[in-house]
């Protein structure tokens, strides 16, 4: 059994006397669709299209192949794979077999893959052939002398040469003929086990590798599809990849509903107006930098975006003037949420809560977690006050895979008494909502004043020519640190020094809290999720200019 790091059997007794976890698995939510709606599409691609009933069939060959192979209960396989319906499925199947499945993201290299399958001790990794101008194959092939763990490898496609096992074959062998219809019954994960194991998307050093139970799983899915207000009849886009946070509460709500996924291979912002018109997408879970990148597109008038809804943003925070600009230019509710790989859910937002809610907050605790904020001692502060947020419960992770030491310097302790300490500076509004102020690690210290880059953020992206802005801190003899924005302006646009300090002063914004210096750029590195800007990288970049002579 995959037993969670830090989860006690009292808590799960908690849980599941609460109401927040279920006996139930989202193999039985999947299993529920294929008899009561079989043949309805439960998922899309570019290329491919499943009913319920389909998803079932070959979720079911994928996982008696892999323990028709030999792979045991609780072993890891590793998929990196994109948007594609087989990697959806794949998470179905590794569920039922009972094994831990890994989601590297595909922007993973040599480097990080070799980490993560070490770090797992994965024994399988399934990778893609003819997806973009890299050899996934290859770079595994290169690497499996050095993982001697690694007995399998799968492709999805066909031709993957000696050596490799297609998922394409396994799916079209029909081994449910060869067993029992109820074999997988014995196999699958129950609710209270690690199903999945996450991978973080640091800038530095090694993926940390996230438990991620099944219960907490179900959990998430059911937190964002009651306050956002979702159905049967919805079209859930899932418009980042799978492998991350937003990706999977698109996977773990639709077997719960019954709604169909759309999958977007590789984020185009014409391709995805497009695809929102061609499927009729009501909902889509993304992040801010892909939907300003929509937004933005010149030719938006051209699409019809009538049957968009709601969209659930996380991630990253989006600052009240985008999420304005954002449902006027989509026509739809931005709805925010937040959480992380390690903890999973943090807060969310509803989908009838007022425009001051959703522009202007993350929403409250996420369905069965509490949040306070704290000092540097660890005490609580006043209501209002900004403090570092740490959060509990039911939808906040089960430790890190592997590593006891790890788990207990992010919660605290084990066991119930533990918080996960995020790593925000946040406070609550009147309502209880959370507003988050910025990264502990990103707080710029100007001589001795605090200086939170979320905040100027999101007062430099109410600048019509802004299209997105990094704060970070850059090094002073004298003050210690100071500020520096990083700008990618709109197309054709220029963007001064001045204008910057003069719009930012006209917002009555404290003078020690303005940049001073502005780096225009045409785009922004990205940590390997490629979602996430890497402020490291650029604090890196501005310190070797002012080092370099190229002071203020």
């Amino acid at each position: 059994m995959s037993r969670p790091t830090r989860i006690t059997q009292d808590m799960i007794d908690g849980y599941v006397a609460s109401g927040f976890w279920e006996r139930a698995t989202m193999v039985d939510h999947f299993e529920r669709c294929a008899r009561e709606r079989p043949e309805k599409e439960a998922v899309v691609d570019g290329r491919t299209r499943l009913t319920w009933l389909e998803v079932k069939t070959l979720s079911d060959r994928i996982a008696l192949g892999f323990l028709k192979l030999g792979v045991q209960r609780d072993e890891v396989i590793a998929a990196q794979l994109p948007n594609w319906v087989e990697n959806f499925v794949l998470w179905v199947a590794l569920n039922k077999a009972g094994i831990l499945g890994s989601y590297p993201a595909t922007t993973y290299r040599e480097t990080e893959m070799e980490q993560a399958l070490r770090g797992l001790g994965a024994v399988g990794a399934v990778v893609p052939l003819g997806y973009g101008s890299f050899d996934y194959l290859g770079m595994i092939e290169a690497l499996r002398p050095r993982l001697p763990d690694l007995r399998y490898v799968f492709v999805v496609g066909d031709g993957g040469g000696e050596g490799t096992i297609s998922l394409n074959d396994m799916m079209r062998t029909p081994l449910e003929e060869e067993f029992p219809e109820d074999y997988l019954e014995d196999t699958k994960f129950s609710a209270f086990e690690v199903s999945s194991i996450q991978l973080t998307s640091g800038s530095t050093g090694a993926p940390k590798m996230c438990e991620w139970v099944e219960a907490m799983v179900r959990l998430s899915g059911e937190g964002v599809f009651e306050p956002m207000g979702l159905g049967e009849d919805d079209v859930l886009g899932m418009f980042a990849p799978l492998a991350g946070g937003p990706g999977s509460s698109a996977w773990a709500c639709a077997p719960q509903l019954g709604a169909k996924v759309v999958m977007l291979e590789r984020f185009d912002a014409e391709e995805a107006l497009a695809l929102i018109e061609k499927e009729q997408v009501t909902y889509i879970t993304t992040v801010p930098a892909l939907l300003v990148r929509m937004a933005g597109c010149p030719d938006i008038a051209k699409y019809d975006l009538r049957s968009l809804r709601a969209v659930r943003c996380g991630a990253a925070a989006l600052a009240p003037s985008v999420a304005r600009e954002m449902e006027s230019k989509l026509d739809c509710r931005i709805v925010p949420g937040s959480g992380a790989m390690d903890c999973m859910a943090f807060t969310q937002a509803r989908f009838e809560d007022p425009a001051s809610v959703r522009h202007g907050t993350a929403g409250r605790p996420f369905l069965g977690d509490e949040i306070k904020m704290v000092d540097e001692a660890g005490r609580e502060v006043a209501g209002g006050e900004i403090g570092e947020m740490w959060v509990r419960g039911a939808c906040t992770g089960s430790g890190y895979y592997r590593n006891v030491e790890a788990t207990v310097a992010a919660w605290g302790e084990l066991g119930a008494s533990g918080w996960y300490r995020t790593g925000d500076y946040a406070r609550f509004d009147g309502q209880g909502n959370v507003i988050f102020s910025g990264r502990k690690k990103d707080m710029i210290i100007r001589g001795g004043q605090n200086i939170y880059p979320q905040e100027v953020e999101a007062a430099l992206l109410g600048h019509p020519k802004v299209r997105e802005v990094a704060i970070v801190g850059m090094p002073d003899r004298v003050m210690g640190e100071k500020a520096c924005a990083f700008v990618i302006t709109g197309p054709g646009q220029e963007f001064s020094f001045e204008e910057m300090g003069d719009f930012l002063k006209g917002k009555r914004m404290a003078s020690f809290k303005i940049p001073e210096r502005l780096e225009i750029r045409e785009r922004f590195p990205v940590l390997v999720d490629g979602q996430k800007v890497d402020k490291k990288l650029l604090a890196r970049e501005i310190a070797q200019k002012i080092e370099a002579g190229g002071g203020l």
